[in-house]
């Protein structure tokens, strides 16, 4: 599938629209590899650059695909011209799969990291059977999976403004790779180092502003009752629904039990009403506090 680079403007720094299609992913991928499988993937380290493009892209192709654990795929990276896309796959019964970059970065190519991670990608989750007929969730999925399995720090690096100064003209150029917006990319890698106990190297640019806005979204999931990390406000209005038997919008009463989703998979949990506890995450395995 291809994977578009939006030569515009960049969306307002700040927008989540997609979050609701993202957290689907993010459980997917839970309930598809298991929580043990998900948080085994470490995080891949940068390869040092090769002074050939297509010699680099091979290499780091080989690199990631073991990195996801399909290092039996082989990965056959080439550049051409693409048009409006960046970078494209075709899928089939492996193991060889072909990557196409666009032919313009073999003359820059500070972006193929983030295009190439997105299609190995795509390879992963082809040969898990993880598939949506509607192209664009897929595509979601597809960025989300591979910030949460630890190929995704170069696609928010991509996020970037090149300045060219003229002899009178000064000319900024925004650039992204991606379906998701920087924050909600943010927000993706936040999560993933919140559920992995992770930090996260600061990124440069807007690129660290991207983050902040994500994390801060993604500290919010760990800020709803009955967690204990909701604020005093919060928790008074959980009281007074548990007393009513009236469920809301992060949270429903079954009996002497209340359900809610995990902040770190999204997967439900049920846990007996007027306790303080520590819960474990029954399919990723997170522990957090409830007062439930």
């Amino acid at each position: 599938m291809a994977f578009l680079q939006w030569p515009g403007p960049v969306p307002p720094a700040g927008t989540f629209d997609r979050l609701g299609v993202v957290a689907d992913s993010i459980a997917e991928l839970y309930a598809k590899l298991s929580g043990p499988a998900v948080k085994a993937f470490g995080t891949l380290p940068p390869l040092p650059a090769e002074r050939d493009p297509l010699t680099g892209a091979q290499r780091l192709a080989a690199a990631m695909a073991r990195h996801l654990g399909i290092g039996d795929a082989r990965v056959i990276v080439g550049f051409s011209a693409l048009g409006g896309h960046v970078g494209e796959v075709e899928l089939g019964p492996g193991p060889e799969y072909f990557v196409t970059l666009s032919a313009r970065y073999q003359d820059d190519p500070r972006d193929i990291p983030a295009v190439l991670a997105h299609e190995v990608t795509h390879v992963f989750l082809h040969r898990h059977g993880l598939r949506h007929a509607d192209l664009a969730r897929h595509e979601i999925l597809t960025d989300t999976a591979t910030l949460y399995l630890g190929l995704g720090r170069p696609m928010l690096a991509a996020y970037r403004v090149d300045v060219t100064q003229g002899r009178y003209t000064r000319r900024r150029t925004t650039s992204r790779v991606g379906y998701l917006s920087p924050p909600e990319m943010g927000y993706v890698l936040a999560k993933r180092a919140l559920a992995f106990g992770e930090e996260v190297r600061p990124f440069p640019g807007p690129a660290a502003e991207a983050y902040r806005l994500g994390r801060s979204r993604a500290l919010a999931d760990y800020a709803r009752p009955p967690l204990s990390g909701a604020s005093r406000a919060a928790r008074a209005r959980y009281r007074q629904d548990r007393d009513h038997h009236r469920p809301a919008a992060d949270y429903r009463f079954d009996g002497a039990k209340v359900a809610f989703a995990c902040p770190a998979c999204g997967h439900g949990t049920r846990l007996p009403v007027g306790r303080s506890v520590r819960a474990r995450c029954p399919v990723c395995r997170s522990v957090f506090g409830c007062e439930t």
